[in-house]
């Protein structure tokens, strides 16, 4: 019985079907009687369906015409009817027993009597279901359709053959009126909705930036689709596929419903549903729903199911493209035809939604003057430290985050710092090189832009700027940033990967003037406290001279 209730998907076709054919169910002798056959044309340019039609109900079709208005004129047009209602030729005996009279039936369905209904009507009917009629659905390559041929005039309940479907699509079930060649457009809303997206600075959306180290929320949503009442038991999994450069943050999942028009969620309790964390040898985020339609859960046709959770970007994070994404894939019941019971039943599988998480490197070039005018060479012995300004919040002041420090050893003169999102930074020098002034703390700003490319499914880095600034973050010309050359390391290679931005930081040879005590400064005032005197004496011995 389970079984038969679920040959209805979207039966929503069938009450259009019968309220459009009020007259079909006429007296007898009305109108000339018409004998032949005639075929369904199905639109749907997938392949691999097998459609099965099976008449449920038959009866004498007649055709008349009779005088309509048209666009303001007045024209005659054929109308056709089905009368003598009897049950159709694909129903069991025993069905047309229990079913009672086929007429009355039909009368009580279109009149929507006695509490049947379309969907009620076609759960009852379909456990007494014999042999189909007509051909073998055939798909027309050149039109993308199929065709159903040699139908007889009545109902026909059409259907994918049980058990037929090897790919991802969605079993159709709808009713049809055949009282002459007739065309249907079966709608795929047995399909939820998947959605994935990372929390950016400001809002949710499909990629963002973050450090290494930064911990990262993650919402996934499946839109239930309208079908999901047919079902007796509906099931539903997440599954979230991590890349290596993100690590699950133990019980971080919840889990909430929106009910369809409603703006509101509300937190399922984990007894609704499963969660299977992360391992290191399986990175994949797993919540099952056995029933969707089950308390606590009690999701219906067109609901919002949303599992949001925490990740951290770590150690093994990929610096620019292709970025560090994690992938959504939803599994859900897929065939109304079947014992609807859930858990074990035929699945199908929407594609892919991913978000991706960027970062990106600076890598340091330590550099001294080299042995011709314009030059530069590598220099040994030197330590930075790079902080990045961090916003405050609730009324707390902005403070600097040191990010890394990196200590080069004697024979090193590159660094990279790893992971960076954009924002603000600065990069101080905190050992110079004996024999060497130090440099000004440098500013910058790192800014990217992401884009899915044509044909793509996910985000990728387009562009990726460094600017030069002040202290207070306001860019410097260009004339300011002679010892910052900020150069990209190149996005646009074969793979778009290694993403980040590349310094020189120039250390001048010399002696820098003490600024407090010490002899050196007190032999300068010294001396210039001579000339001072000098000077006035020579003035002096001029003006006698002029005198005498």
């Amino acid at each position: 019985m389970k079984r038969i209730k679920k040959l209805v998907s979207l039966m929503l076709a069938m009450v259009m079907a019968l309220a459009m054919t009020m007259t079909t169910f006429a007296s007898a002798g009305e109108g000339t009687p018409e004998s032949t056959t005639y075929k369904i044309t199905i639109n749907n340019s997938a392949t691999g369906h097998t459609y099965e039609a099976y008449q449920i109900f038959k009866g004498t079709l007649s055709k008349k015409e009779v005088e309509q208005e048209v666009d303001g004129q007045t024209e005659k047009v054929t109308i056709k009817t089905l009368s003598d209602i009897q049950w159709g030729d694909d129903i069991s005996e025993a069905g047309k027993v229990a079913l009672g009279i086929a007429k009355e039936k039909a009368e009580a369905l279109q009149a929507g009597t006695d509490g049947l209904t379309a969907a009620g009507f076609a759960q009852t009917v379909s456990q007494y279901l014999t042999t189909p009629s007509g051909t073998t659905s055939t798909f027309i390559t050149d039109k993308k359709v199929y065709e159903i041929t040699g139908l007889a005039p009545g109902y026909y309940l059409v259907k994918d053959r049980d058990d037929s479907l090897t790919s991802n699509d969605n079993y159709t079930t709808f009713i049809l009126e055949v009282v002459g060649d007739a065309e249907a457009t079966p709608k795929n809303t047995g399909t939820p909705v998947p959605d994935k997206e990372v929390k950016g600075k400001t809002d949710w959306q499909d990629s963002a930036d973050y450090d290494i180290g930064d911990e990262i929320e993650y919402k996934l949503t499946a839109e239930l689709p309208e079908t999901v009442n047919a079902y007796d038991k509906y099931q539903l999994i997440f599954e979230d596929t991590f890349s290596a450069g993100l690590t699950y943050t133990r019980n971080s999942t919840v889990v909430k419903i929106q009910k369809k028009g409603e703006d509101t969620t509300t937190e399922i309790p984990s007894t609704g549903y499963t969660i299977t964390e992360p391992s290191e040898t399986n990175k994949v985020l797993t919540v099952t729903f056995t029933d969707v339609k089950a308390a606590p859960v009690n999701a219906g046709n067109g609901d919002i199911i949303t599992v949001e959770y925490k990740a951290t970007l770590n150690e093994n994070a990929v610096a620019g493209n292709p970025g560090n994404p994690n992938t959504l894939v939803l599994k859900y019941s897929n065939n109304p035809n079947t014992t609807g019971n859930g858990e074990g039943e035929p699945t199908g599988t929407t594609p892919p939604v991913t978000a991706v998480v960027f970062t990106f490197k600076t890598v340091v070039n330590k550099v001294q003057p080299g042995d011709t005018e314009g030059t530069t060479k590598p220099l040994v012995g030197a330590e930075f430290s790079l902080e990045k300004l961090i916003k405050g919040e609730n009324d707390t002041a902005d403070r600097w985050d040191v990010v890394n420090r990196l200590t080069i050893s004697d024979d090193e003169t590159t660094f990279t710092f790893n992971g960076l999102g954009e924002g603000r930074y600065r990069l101080k020098e905190t050992k110079t090189p004996v024999g060497f002034n130090s440099i000004e703390t440098i500013y910058f700003t790192i800014t990217a832009v992401y884009g899915i490319p044509d044909g793509s499914d996910k985000a990728v880095v387009t562009s990726l700027t460094v600017t030069a600034t002040d202290k207070d973050g306001n860019a410097l010309d260009d004339k300011d940033t002679s010892e910052f050359v900020a150069k990209f390391t190149p996005i646009s290679d074969a793979n778009h990967t290694n993403s980040g931005v590349s310094t020189d930081i120039l250390n001048q040879s010399g002696s820098v003037l003490p600024s407090t005590g010490g002899i050196g400064t007190t032999i300068f005032y010294v001396v210039g406290g001579i000339l001072v005197v000098a000077a006035g004496i020579l003035l002096v011995t001029k003006r006698r001279m002029r005198a005498q």
